[in-house]
């Protein structure tokens, strides 16, 4: 249980059971009843193929709740430091909620938080902060990461020379 209360406050979140992010979590659940995206196929499916693996299984209901959830937030889109697939735009609408198009591995973002959390909107509160916060080291390469040849030169030629 140490983990769960450590990963919060290393992600600068506090409590993952605060009542705000509870309250978020059940308006999801609403909505994902309420309204089926065509993208959730992909979600359906993503899961399926990863909850093959014996490792996940026993979370598959769990993994498909926090991508359904996460695929109608629109907290994402507006948080994310970068967005991996550009989303859908029709006018100021965005599609799917989140801003985040579907991609296969997607769910591998989420699994190993189900050996971290017990409760699934903890769960999804922590991988909501890491999707949209951590993708930009993960699965971008931008120039502003690329190493300056001349610096890493005179680095190496300084530990040379001690």
């Amino acid at each position: 249980h140490l983990r769960s209360k450590v990963w919060p406050l290393l992600m600068g979140l506090g409590t993952l059971d605060d009542e705000k992010g509870v309250a978020h979590v059940e308006w999801l659940k609403k909505r994902v009843e309420l309204c089926e995206l065509v993208t959730e196929d992909w979600i359906r499916w993503d899961v399926s193929n990863t909850s093959a693996d014996d490792d996940y299984f026993v979370f598959a209901g769990t993994l498909l709740d926090v991508l359904m959830w996460s695929s109608h937030d629109r907290w994402i889109y507006h948080h994310s430091t970068v967005h991996l697939h550009p989303p859908f735009r029709d006018g100021l609408t965005v599609f799917p909620p989140s801003g985040v198009v579907p991609f296969a591995g997607m769910v591998s973002y989420c699994c190993p938080l189900c050996y971290v959390f017990s409760v699934p909107s903890q769960i999804y509160l922590m991988y909501r902060e890491m999707f949209a916060s951590l993708p930009q080291d993960t699965s971008v390469v931008s120039r502003s990461q690329v190493p300056n040849p001349i610096q890493f030169s005179h680095s190496r030629d300084s530990l040379n020379n001690s």
